[in-house]
């Protein structure tokens, strides 16, 4: 864990993934860290959602990369860094739980 938040894992990746494929209808029980982003049959819609989720979970946003070459499998994710905490609109510490 960093000031910033959560550094993100191979586990905040994964179920980041796999709470936007039920969302979409998908089957999500066979995500593993070298599942192929290309072939879960998200959308780049869901690709966005998937980052909101990262950054809900980690507590920070994350400092998004500006094309997603080089980001080819889910333990790939892991390289986002985060860049700011999350905070409420009061101004308090973002908590997912």
């Amino acid at each position: 864990m960093t000031a910033l938040g959560q550094d993100v894992t191979v586990e905040h990746a994964i179920a980041a993934i796999q709470a936007v494929m039920i969302e979409v209808g998908l089957e999500a029980s066979g995500v593993t860290a070298e599942s192929r982003l290309d072939t879960l049959g998200l959308s780049s819609l869901d690709i966005s959602e998937v980052i909101i989720n990262l950054e809900d979970l980690c507590g920070c946003e994350l400092d998004l990369p500006t094309t997603t070459d080089g980001f080819a499998v889910v333990a790939d994710l892991t390289r986002l860094r985060p860049v700011q905490p999350l905070v409420t609109e009061g101004g308090e510490p973002w908590s997912s739980v």
